[in-house]
């Protein structure tokens, strides 16, 4: 952490020695992050919106189904939030995986209607992790849904590595199966942060 670098411009006008302020227009874009886990960090957010200098866009990462239908109130105009939705391998539900996947397409045609409200930027977390207590045949099933929804809706995969050359093993057969044909075809778009600077986009 650059110790020279001012916080208080991140949030207000500041004219201390420091020479590391923050330009006003400049907004602060963090691609990644888990808005569930410090929810209730209201002050922070107060802060963030205080004197409205600069714009904070948030790509929120929803990848725990038991999380899925929280709503994160932010009633500040210099804030916005962008989210995604998806599966975990570390996350995936003992019992009733087909039901939770089923709601996961769910809410995608929910929030991806202009009346929601919501902003949806993708599908994701998701993949194979050899470290889960998952059985690895729900993590196939979960990573290969994910991917037909992606690919489906036109929206980008947030993987959670990138490591195509293993998680190609979702099918035997790779030369049939669409899901990993279209993985092998898309294995340059992947990224585990989002990029689009459309998305920032405020109308």
């Amino acid at each position: 952490m650059n110790s020279q670098l001012c916080f208080k411009s991140l949030y207000e006008s500041c004219k201390c020695p420091l020479h590391t302020h923050l330009n006003k227009q400049l907004p602060i874009v963090d691609s990644h992050c888990h808005l569930d886990d410090f929810s209730n960090n209201h002050p922070y957010f107060r802060s963030v919106s205080a004197s409205n200098i600069r714009e904070v866009f948030l790509v929120s990462n929803k990848h725990k189904f038991h999380n899925w239908d929280t709503v994160f109130p932010l009633p500040y105009q210099n804030i916005h939030v962008y989210e995604t939705f998806g599966m975990h391998p570390k996350f995936i539900p003992e019992r009733d995986i087909h039901l939770k996947l089923a709601h996961l397409e769910n809410i995608f045609c929910d929030y991806l209607h202009p009346v929601s409200g919501r902003h949806i930027a993708g599908v994701g977390e998701t993949g194979l992790d050899e470290t889960s207590k998952s059985p690895l045949e729900h993590q196939k099933l979960a990573f290969e849904r994910q991917v037909i929804l992606a690919r489906n809706l036109n929206l980008p995969l947030l993987p959670i590595q990138m490591i195509v050359t293993h998680i190609l093993v979702v099918s035997e057969n790779q030369s049939s199966n669409s899901s990993s044909l279209f993985i092998q075809n898309n294995a340059q778009t992947f990224s585990h942060h989002i990029s689009s600077t459309d998305l920032f986009h405020v109308s």
